[in-house]
């Protein structure tokens, strides 16, 4: 058994987050330039980033607001290093255009495998998206909510004749 003070800042952090219940989904783009892949060289920076913004989070009290439901982050993070970063945005979500085909093949061993498709290029890449914000090499942090429903159209239905039965 491992006693608080033996924890380690970040080990603190991660512990507060689930405490607080706040979602981080943190994406890491490794962009290619002339077919060089800038590979997880700087995934260390990229954890520091997620160490602030839950730490800042947490420090706000972002989850203490009047909402029903617990903070759910979407970050996305340019390949480069901590000091680099020009700060966060706080961002919508863009658009991207329909992804590439699966890709169907067969493996060395005769298994038929699939590779996903690659993602689809960006259609609304405009000023205040996420796409933006990492173009221009800024931290996007996008809330989201798991809820789809949309609550107006719900309830102009159940007014109207959708109930049957």
């Amino acid at each position: 058994m491992r006693w608080l003070a033996d924890l380690n800042i970040d080990e603190l952090i991660a512990i507060a987050a689930i405490q607080e219940s706040i979602g981080l989904c943190i994406r890491y783009h490794v962009f290619v330039e002339g077919g060089n892949n800038g590979g997880w060289s700087k995934i260390d920076d990229a954890a520091r980033v997620a160490h602030d913004i839950v730490a800042h989070a947490i420090q706000s009290g972002l989850k203490n607001e009047h909402t029903q439901h617990a903070p759910l982050l979407n970050v996305n993070l340019p390949n480069l290093s901590y000091e680099q970063f020009k700060g966060w945005r706080v961002t919508k979500l863009g658009n991207r255009h329909p992804s590439q085909p699966v890709i169907e093949q067969n493996s060395p061993r005769g298994d038929r495998i699939y590779w996903i498709g690659a993602a689809g290029e960006a259609k609304d890449s405009s000023d205040g998206t996420d796409f933006h914000a990492v173009n221009q090499n800024y931290v996007s942090i996008t809330p989201l909510q798991l809820n789809l429903s949309d609550e107006e159209r719900r309830l102009k239905m159940m007014q109207s004749t959708w109930n049957q039965g």
